[in-house]
């Protein structure tokens, strides 16, 4: 096992959420497990994160910095299957069995980067992610720059803005990349004409107040459709990498 630091993570979120991935052979990335009640035998709904990189670190903040991130990669892809779901979040820290400082989310954004491990073992954790797809592409994104934006987006709040920002970087990110892929243009002109439009989307709208003068005769799309529509030009963009 690759994980050799005391640092836990104490999650809240979703019960059976978290009953499930620590059922999981999961990953030495995002490695979830349960702690029972050994006096009661019973579960007390204790779930705990462990990582590999929080390996050699001797900074509370700084682990803290690693949770928020890895977090927010599986919320965000997560969130890629529903826009509904219950976001895990970390409520406490503790290393060697003391609870640690609270640290507020710096909003420190980067790549995480390659675990100090070989790429032999690198491609060993990708395989035990397998029993959960979540934790597969978690473990893509910490590297690559442009599945890491898109669940850094999908992390955030479901409206036409961010929304919007998922399209056009996955549009840049394509043609940076020479990726190729196949949206439909009447769906993309109906989500653009909403997200950009004050009098269809109101304060979401990418752009200020503004009176519309002309007739909109192009139907307006919601924001469920919105979600299904960037979510299936996202899962385009992410097969081609994986």
């Amino acid at each position: 096992m690759f994980i050799n630091n005391e640092w836990e993570f104490l999650l809240r979120g979703s019960p059976q959420t978290l009953w499930d991935l620590s059922q999981k052979i999961g990953s030495n990335y995002f490695h979830i497990y349960e702690v029972p009640d050994f006096w009661n035998d019973c579960s007390v709904n204790d779930y705990r994160l462990k990582s590999i990189y929080c390996n050699d670190e001797n900074d509370y903040k700084i682990v803290w910095q690693i949770g928020y991130e890895l977090i927010s990669l599986f919320n965000g892809a997560r969130s890629l299957f529903d826009s509904s779901y219950w976001k895990v979040e970390i409520e406490q820290l503790w290393n060697n069995g003391l609870r640690q400082d609270y640290y507020e989310n710096p909003d420190c954004f980067g790549l995480l980067g390659k675990p100090d491990i070989s790429e032999e073992a690198v491609a060993h954790e990708l395989q035990k992610a397998k029993s959960d797809i979540r934790l597969v592409l978690l473990n893509k994104a910490t590297e690559d720059e442009g599945i890491y934006l898109i669940f850094k987006y999908f992390n955030m709040e479901n409206n036409w803005v961010t929304y919007y920002k998922i399209l056009e970087s996955i549009e840049y990110l394509s043609k940076k990349e020479e990726i190729t892929l196949s949206i439909d243009s009447e769906a993309r002109k109906r989500f653009t004409n909403v997200a950009n439009n004050y009098s269809l989307s109101g304060i979401h709208s990418r752009h200020g107040f503004k009176e519309n003068l002309k007739e909109n005769r192009t139907s307006a799309m919601k924001l469920n459709e919105a979600h299904d529509f960037i979510r299936d030009v996202a899962k385009q963009y992410i097969k081609t990498k994986i």
